[in-house]
């Protein structure tokens, strides 16, 4: 009986294996198709027939290794903002190839996919698909220009013009002595540089095309000339004319600033993020629940035409499938949002506070690992804000990965959502990727703040009692060492009587993390042991991640650590109970390396 059941339609990814290894593991790449830019995206599937044979060869191969599995899962890892195509593979089969080396994973009955969505990176593009190589200092910033709105191009274009006008003016004039009441030199002095000056500016964005030589282009020239004339014959002095200097280059700070978020690639990898990379990886969970039920029913006589209900009323012991999600950055964002929409479309079983972990008809959520979440902290609050509170309580075990000096999402991540998020505090605004374990003491603490608990180790489990506290407890936003906020301090938690979403999540704050811990420096920070970090603090670290002095990776530096790539991925292809064989071991190697570890209630079986 053929077995081979093919979707029915063209898929918007693509599958190509990662040099396999002899082990149970297996490895892929799945890509999204969808371009960078919109403008390069074909109106049809431009995948040649080979791909398209190749991607649903691959995903046949998945669902039939899945069902003739004793125990499957899936592991999917997902990137984060600005990684590039060969950035996405080089780690993805990184981590393929830490699982095929472990005895303990590589015997697990274990499909592993590298999931790249279509992100673009500020520097340079590698071609994806129809798009282009673009660079900074060429494409990326005439596209940028190209993009802007009619009315910031022309302010852009105007501004632009009254500057380099009156910065001209000022400086020949005051290297050639001439007749100050003479308003025709002046007047010339001023328009003609005008003129010269919107010929080499109207090529900014294509803006002939909105400036056209009448009437347009001679407004372009008399508006800003009759300005700085003006200036210069209000006042003496020229102090009119600095007035009008510095609000010009007020106004084009502000469309600079925009010009320079773009550039950023951040708000429109949020995009990309949001509406392709996810409903691309959906579709791709979709398509192996499909194909995995379509084998299995067509492996039995009595089912000729399988559908959902017939799989689940004629096939009620096939085995679920463990999925298992690893995300960095932004990544993470798309895995929540996934998970979202997966628990919305196949919502079953019981809900509440113990929703049903399984989605679709064959997978079982399992484990979620977040590595520096570019998410809102309010994914782990309760209330009606948290959007991803029920999806989210449908994992089994789930983990945070976190550091105080990660400047992308401390800086550049809740700058450029200070524009999109609605609060209206800052700490409302940071992200889960920000958040820290409270266990210093200093000045700036009272009472009532102060936590006796011990600096680095499982910071939250009594040895003696051999207890768990809650995390939410021990767990705070810092600003700075002047102003920080411990999460049992938000309104939402006050009040709270049920389980709190917070505290089934496991945190490990890696801010002070070392691998060796005779170093003077961590891999993510200085790892000072400070109560807190402060503005000096911050100001080095942006120069060493810059390459000023020994580097420090303040945001992706997880994945460099031997003893942070054991946790997460260990924990992700294991899970708690496999992975912590000695709960003493384990406490005692987190101290030495100077984590500090808050561990669920939901995981304080396997510590007994």
């Amino acid at each position: 009986m053929n077995t081979n059941v093919q979707p029915s339609k063209e898929l918007p990814f693509e599958i190509e294996i990662i040099d396999q290894s002899p082990s149970n593991v297996k490895g892929y790449y799945a890509r999204s198709t969808a371009c960078i830019r919109i403008e390069n995206c074909p109106t049809q599937n431009t995948q040649t027939q080979q791909q398209s044979d190749n991607t649903k060869r691959n995903l046949s191969d998945i669902a039939k290794y899945l069902i003739e599995a004793k125990n499957p899962q899936v592991i999917i890892f997902v990137h984060g903002y600005a990684n590039k195509k060969s950035d996405m593979e080089e780690r993805s089969k990184k981590i393929y190839e830490y699982a095929c080396k472990h005895s303990d994973i590589k015997d697990t009955d274990t499909v592993f996919i590298g999931y790249r969505w279509p992100a673009e990176n500020p520097i340079k593009d590698d071609p994806q698909g129809n798009d282009q190589k673009a660079t900074l200092l060429g494409d990326k910033f005439r596209y940028a220009l190209q993009a802007l709105p009619t009315l910031l191009l022309v302010l852009l274009i105007g501004n632009l013009n009254v500057i380099l006008s009156g910065i001209f003016f000022s400086f020949v004039t005051s290297i050639w002595q001439f007749d100050a009441s003479n308003l025709i030199l002046k007047i010339l002095l001023i328009v003609l540089p005008s003129g010269i000056i919107s010929l080499f500016l109207r090529e900014l964005g294509k803006a002939r095309k909105i400036l056209p030589d009448l009437p347009s282009f001679t407004l372009l020239i008399i508006f800003p000339s009759a300005l700085v004339l003006a200036a210069i014959l209000l006042l003496p002095n020229y102090w009119s004319l600095i007035a009008l200097l510095v609000i010009s280059a007020l106004l084009l700070g502000i469309v600079t600033t925009l010009v320079i978020l773009r550039l950023s690639a951040y708000t429109s990898d949020r995009f990309r993020a949001a509406n392709y990379g996810v409903l691309d990886l959906m579709e791709f969970i979709r398509q192996i629940d499909d194909m995995y039920v379509g084998n299995q029913a067509k492996q039995q006589d009595n089912l000729e035409s399988p559908t959902a209900e017939t799989i689940s009323k004629e096939l009620p012991d096939h085995k679920l499938v463990k999925l298992t999600f690893i995300g960095h950055s932004l990544g993470c964002e798309v895995i929540t949002q996934t998970i979202r929409i997966l628990s919305d479309v196949f919502s079953s079983g019981a809900t509440g506070d113990n929703p049903d972990p399984q989605i679709g008809h064959i997978f079982s959520l399992e484990r979620l690992v977040l590595v520096a979440p570019d998410i809102p902290l309010q994914s782990i609050l309760p209330g009606r804000a948290n959007f991803l509170r029920s999806s989210l309580k449908r994992c089994q075990e789930a983990y945070v990965f976190s550091n105080e000096g990660d400047l992308a999402l401390r800086l550049a991540s809740t700058a450029a959502n200070y524009f999109s998020f609605p609060s209206i505090t800052r700490f409302r605004g940071y992200k889960l990727g920000n958040i820290t374990v409270k266990h210093f003491q200093d000045e700036n603490d009272t009472a009532q703040r102060k936590l006796n608990c011990q600096d680095y180790g499982i910071v939250n489990w009594d040895l003696n009692q051999n207890r768990v506290y809650p995390p939410h407890n021990y767990l705070e936003i810092r600003s700075s060492n002047l102003e920080h906020k411990k999460l049992a301090e938000f309104d939402e938690l006050k009040n709270e009587s049920q389980e709190l979403i917070c505290d089934r999540f496991s945190y490990f704050d890696c801010t002070d993390y070392k691998d060796d811990k005779n170093s003077s420096q961590g891999l993510l920070s200085q790892a000072r042991g400070k109560a807190a970090l402060n503005f000096w603090d911050y100001v080095v670290l942006a120069w060493r991640s810059f390459g000023g002095g020994e580097q420090i990776e303040v945001h992706g530096g997880y994945f460099n650590g031997e003893f942070s790539q054991d946790l997460i991925y260990r924990l992700a292809f294991l899970g708690f109970k496999d992975f912590i064989k000695q709960k003493d071991v384990f406490a005692q190697k987190c101290k030495d390396k100077h984590l500090q570890v808050l561990i669920s209630p939901s995981l304080v079986e396997f510590l007994k």
